[in-house]
């Protein structure tokens, strides 16, 4: 399910609530591990000119299989124009799982990114 609060030329809000279905093919069980999520996202993206843009997002995903392992990714993103079909993009990502697949695992995985993104 998608609502936009906002839809513009300039600024664009929405956000999105769904369901998702994970199955885990782990090497150290004989069994697969199944779980079961809900997904709330929402997103903002401004559009400050012809050539630059930034985004925001961020992700909650509720376990309903095992409470305490939820997670939360989120993502802010800038981009530029070098012409009319590539662009520059540079982002930070953050994942955060609260109960890792490792015991005493990093609960946080970080992320710069920058990419040369080509529109077709």
């Amino acid at each position: 399910v998608k609502y936009y609060f906002v839809k513009g030329d300039e600024l664009t809000w929405l956000a999105e609530a769904g369901y998702r279905y994970t199955v885990e093919h782990k090497t150290s069980l004989a069994t697969n591990v199944v779980n079961h999520y809900a997904r709330l996202y929402t997103e903002a993206a401004r559009q400050w000119n012809k050539t630059a843009s930034s985004k925001f997002w961020i992700e909650y995903l509720p376990n309903f299989t095992v409470y305490p392992a939820y997670q939360i990714n989120s993502e802010l993103s800038t981009s530029a124009a070098i012409s009319s079909i590539f662009s520059t993009k540079l982002g930070y990502l953050v994942r955060f799982n609260n109960l890792p697949s490792i015991a005493g695992g990093y609960k946080a995985d970080r992320f710069f990114t920058a990419a040369l993104v080509a529109k077709f």
